[in-house]
C-alpha cells in the first residue's frame, strides 16, 4: 500500500493505526486496540473462507473446518475493526461483517506503468498467462485455448509466467507443455520479480484470463486484468459479467464464451487491432486518493 503526500496531521494518525492483511493476526490486532487504543484496519485481500474451502491448497478433509475457523475469527473480531479494505467489490456482498469498508483494488501506479507502455510490442500471435499458476486461476484453460489456436495457426506462442505453490500442479503443467517448443514457462517453482512480469507483458500481444467456475473467484476482477489494460495489452477473457463489461467499455479485447468457435476467434485476433483505452480509474493513483479521503486521515 502506498500513501502519497501526507501532511503532519495525517502522518500522526497513521501511527495510531494497526493495519493487517491476514486473519492469523486479528487477535493480536485486537489486543493492540484494547491496550494501546490503536485503530485496526483489516485489509481483506481475498475471501479467505472460500479460498480455503474451494481450492486445493489444503487437504480436502480439513477444508471445511479450517475455513469455518477463519470465518468465526473474522466475525468475532470484526467488532473491534475500525475499517475494512476490500480487494474486490464482490466482497462487500460476500462478507456481511465487513463494515464500514472501502474497496481498494490492486492496480499499477501510473508512474510505474508509463515506462512499460512505451515498450509495448504490436502483433497478434504472442499469448501470455501471468500470476499464480493453479487450476482455479485458469492456467490449464489458458494452455487448452493456446493449443486449439496453435492447431489452426502455428504462429501462436504462449508464455506462462508466475509461481505455482502446489508441486503436483506444477508437474501437471510441465506435462501439458513438455512437447511444445512454442510454450515458455518462467518461474514455476520460484517467485518471479514483478518487473520481469511487466517486461513479458509488454512483449505479448494478448493476455489470457479464463477462470473456471469456482466460488473462490466468482466475484473477482483479477489484478492482472487491471495490469494488462493499464499496459494497453488486450485480453482474451472469460470470467464474470463485471470483468467482461470492463473489457468491452475500453475496447480492451475479446470476450470468449462457450461453446467456443476457435477458427472464428483466431480470425478475430488476427484481423482486429485492439488498443485499450486507459482512464485514470485503471491506475492505483485514484485508489490511494479515495483511501485517504474515506479514512479521513
Amino acid at each position: 500500500m502506498k500513501f502519497r503526500l501526507l501532511d503532519t496531521h495525517q502522518r500522526y494518525h497513521i501511527h495510531k493505526l494497526t493495519s493487517i492483511n491476514t486473519p492469523e493476526l486479528l487477535f493480536i490486532a485486537v489486543l493492540s486496540r484494547i491496550f494501546f487504543g490503536r485503530k485496526i484496519i483489516y485489509d481483506v485481500l481475498e475471501n479467505y473462507y472460500r479460498t480455503i474451502r474451494y481450492t486445493s491448497t489444503y487437504p480436502l478433509i480439513f477444508r471445511p473446518l479450517l475455513g469455518g475457523m477463519v470465518r468465526i475469527v473474522e466475525w468475532v473480531t470484526s467488532l473491534f475493526v475500525h475499517h475494512f479494505l476490500l480487494a474486490e467489490k464482490g466482497y462487500s456482498k460476500e462478507l456481511s461483517f465487513a463494515k464500514p469498508y472501502t474497496v481498494l483494488q490492486n492496480k499499477l501506479p501510473k508512474s510505474i506503468a508509463s515506462p512499460y507502455i512505451s515498450k509495448r510490442s504490436s502483433g497478434n500471435s504472442k499469448l501470455i498467462f501471468t500470476g499464480t499458476l493453479a487450476a482455479t486461476s485458469g492456467v490449464f484453460d489458458a494452455i487448452k485455448l493456446y493449443k486449439r489456436l496453435h492447431e489452426i495457426d502455428p504462429t501462436y506462442s504462449l508464455t506462462i509466467i508466475g509461481y505455482c505453490p502446489i508441486p503436483k500442479t506444477l508437474a501437471e503443467i510441465k506435462n501439458e507443455i513438455e512437447d511444445d517448443s512454442s510454450i515458455r514457462l518462467i518461474g514455476g517453482d520460484a517467485l518471479v520479480p514483478h518487473d520481469k512480469i511487466l517486461n513479458e507483458i509488454c512483449r505479448a500481444d494478448f493476455g489470457i484470463i479464463i477462470y473456471p467456475p469456482n466460488p473462490s473467484t466468482q466475484s473477482s476482477i483479477p489484478t492482472k486484468l487491471f495490469e494488462y489494460l493499464a499496459l494497453q495489452l488486450p485480453v482474451l477473457i472469460r470470467h464474470n459479467g463485471e470483468s467482461h463489461q470492463l473489457v468491452e467499455s475500453c475496447h480492451g479485447g475479446i470476450v470468449v464464451n462457450e461453446p467456443m468457435n476457435y477458427i472464428q476467434l483466431s480470425q478475430e485476433i488476427k484481423k482486429q487491432r485492439f488498443t485499450p483505452r486507459t482512464p485514470d480509474s485503471f491506475f492505483w493513483d485514484s485508489e490511494a486518493e479515495n483511501l485517504i479521503n474515506r479514512l479521513k486521515l
